[in-house]
């Protein structure tokens, strides 16, 4: 009974946010390991509450995804994300995916309105991000919305690779851009031999398939200088920033 209050007064909640407008993005970098340059972001949802109080994610999407609201939130932060980048010419930003989404019907035709209604953004500055667990436990699904996505120029990240310890095979079969490795794997890069082996030989075969490799939860220069010299393209985490209400000043 205590759970069911709880999930309606959160779901109330969660219906006067996007009411009141009072949903936000906030920014997390991703540092180019090549160029040291800084041009990608992660777009992460917050939620503003009346006394000002900023609420994360992990607060009311669970909610969210019991009671199918998931699906306006992501639409939600698709368009802010497209009214983002129509403002940041040289920035490119990823946003996350809900389960709810690979069944959303109307997320594609959502998507094309928001590209024809901001016309100088191009496509391929806006990547969409699905967890390891959920493309593989979703095959079909997932399989069939990113290669729609694509068509329309999106591009596609498989986020958190290595936390289900699905085949390698699978990189090979979902037509993903980005590789983003599970930071259970990166956090202890500078004193975890093993880890390190299984960095490179994800960013070994992501190259082979022309994919691009993003380590998470990078935390000190050491990490960053591993990363950096086992070749692998992005890196995001506290150490390079912490997320921020604005998009990174160097896009």
């Amino acid at each position: 009974r205590d759970r069911a209050q709880a999930r309606l007064l959160w779901s109330e909640r969660i219906e006067a946010a996007l009411r009141e407008e009072r949903l936000e993005l906030h920014y997390q970098p991703l540092l180019h390991l090549h160029s040291q340059r800084i041009w990608r972001a992660e777009a992460l949802l917050r939620l503003r509450e009346r006394d000002g109080t900023l609420v994360p994610p992990g607060a009311f999407v669970p909610i969210a995804e019991e009671t199918g609201q998931i699906r306006a939130l992501d639409r939600w932060v698709m368009g802010r994300a497209l009214a983002t980048l129509s403002q940041y010419p040289g920035l490119a930003l990823a946003v996350n995916l809900s389960a709810a989404s690979l069944r959303d019907a109307a997320l594609v035709a959502t998507l094309r309105q928001l590209l024809e209604r901001y016309p100088t953004v191009a496509p391929e500055r806006l990547t969409f991000e699905i967890t390891e667990t959920l493309a593989i436990d979703n095959f079909a699904e997932a399989t069939t919305l990113i290669e729609t996505l694509r068509r329309l120029g999106c591009r596609f990240a498989l986020d958190d690779f290595g936390s289900g310890f699905a085949s390698y095979a699978y990189l090979k079969r979902l037509p993903v851009d980005t590789v983003k490795i599970d930071g259970a794997f990166v956090r202890a890069l500078d004193r975890n031999p093993e880890d390190r082996i299984f960095v490179q030989a994800i960013t070994d075969i992501a190259h082979t398939l022309s994919q691009q490799v993003v380590a998470e939860f990078v935390e000190s220069a050491e990490i960053l200088a591993i990363l950096r010299e086992i070749g692998v393209d992005f890196a995001q985490g506290y150490h390079i920033d912490r997320p921020q209400p604005t998009p990174p000043t160097g896009a």
